[in-house]
């Protein structure tokens, strides 16, 4: 591989662009596409951050066990 010069450099925008390899997306699909990607990733977001909101108020609403001590004698009800 040769390494270019300063002089031999072109600066991008003066480069002719490249044909070869993947085809280039007609006028106006590419804006599609991204559109569509864009709005699908945003929903995947969404749905994502409902499912984490709707675990947590599982775990919030859930009723707490109070720890009771097994070994404390039981009191006895008076009898009236």
């Amino acid at each position: 591989m040769q390494i270019a010069s300063d002089q031999d450099r072109v600066p991008r925008a003066q480069r002719p662009r490249k044909e070869e390899g993947r085809e280039t997306a007609r006028e106006g699909e590419s804006h599609q596409a991204n559109r569509k990607n864009r709005t699908k990733k945003k929903k995947k977001k969404q749905k994502k951050k409902k499912m984490m909101t709707m675990m947590t108020m599982m775990i919030t609403n859930k009723k707490k066990k109070t720890k009771r001590n097994r070994n404390k004698k039981k009191k006895k009800k008076k009898k009236k």
